[in-house]
């Protein structure tokens, strides 16, 4: 549903749902809270997110699933090895069209937020390497290296939480 400046809305960001007043000021969409002890929310991350995740699921077209079927169903090494070369670089071109794609198409004009357009190329570029390490990660797991993506995986989540941490710190 559409919400209009100042109705009372509630967002979902993340995998967590927040009862907030929409503002839409010259493009940009910011999530106010009624209560002052709470920071306002950009809305512009928000609508970068959905761009990504939309375009992410869009162009990895099971390539994941081909990884998987293709290491682990060839014996010949060069064979393998030419079947993920293929997929990986079918992966970068799809990502990269779309990429372009995004950045042309009239669908920016339905944010008309103009901090999305600023972080346009940031945001047609993240949906190559998010499908990129998709496919590395189902790779680390079909040779036998699932603990290396396990910890792998443990250091990013704990320099985001980190991350986390010193910006709500610093903001107070």
């Amino acid at each position: 549903q559409n919400a209009d400046h100042g109705q009372i809305v509630v967002a979902l960001i993340g995998d967590e749902a927040t009862v907030k007043r929409l503002s839409k000021k010259n493009g940009e969409i910011w999530l106010l809270p009624e209560n002052e002890a709470y920071s306002p929310i950009d809305g512009t991350y928000a609508q970068i997110l959905l761009m990504v995740s939309t375009v992410s699921s869009l162009t990895i077209l099971g390539m994941m699933d081909g990884v998987n079927y293709f290491y682990s169903s060839c014996a010949d090494p060069e064979k393998r090895e030419k079947y993920l070369s293929t997929i990986f670089c079918l992966q970068s071109v799809v990502s990269a069209v779309a990429g372009a794609v995004v950045m042309a198409l009239p669908l920016l004009t339905a944010f008309e937020n103009p901090e999305v357009k600023r972080l346009l190329v940031f945001a047609a570029a993240l949906p190559f390497f998010q499908n990129i390490i998709s496919m590395l990660q189902i790779l680390l797991v079909c040779v036998g290296r699932a603990k290396l993506l396990a910890i792998r995986n443990l250091l990013i989540s704990l320099v985001r939480l980190l991350v986390v941490v010193i910006v709500v710190m610093g903001s107070k």
